[in-house]
């Protein structure tokens, strides 16, 4: 690996986003340099140091897109039996809980 993917992989692991390719991560850099007026274009601050002002200040700035894996939603067991067994000995349990006109009298 050159150095400049070395830099690559260690912003890429410092903003925890692994999916990012190099190609989009350089286009962040280059438009993260534009807007902060910075000369250098993203090439030319991923060939200086690590601990370089300006390359750290454009890490700090850089605008991500979305991230592209798709969030996963929980799954739910739903028996409708066993909730309403549940809810009706949770107030059985707490009559008082209950509005005055579902109370047994």
């Amino acid at each position: 690996m050159t150095e400049t993917e070395l830099k690559l992989d260690d912003i890429r692991n410092g903003l925890d986003r692994p999916d990012l390719s190099d190609a989009e991560l350089v286009a962040c850099l280059d438009e993260a340099a534009a807007r902060l007026g910075l000369t250098a274009s993203a090439e030319d601050l991923l060939a200086r140091p690590a601990a370089d002002a300006d390359l750290r200040l454009a890490v700090s700035c850089l605008a991500l897109p979305q991230p592209q894996h798709p969030m996963a939603m929980p799954e739910h067991d739903l028996v409708p039996e066993k909730s309403r067994r549940a809810a009706s000995s949770f107030w059985s349990k707490r009559p008082v809980l209950l509005p005055l006109f579902l109370r047994k009298r």
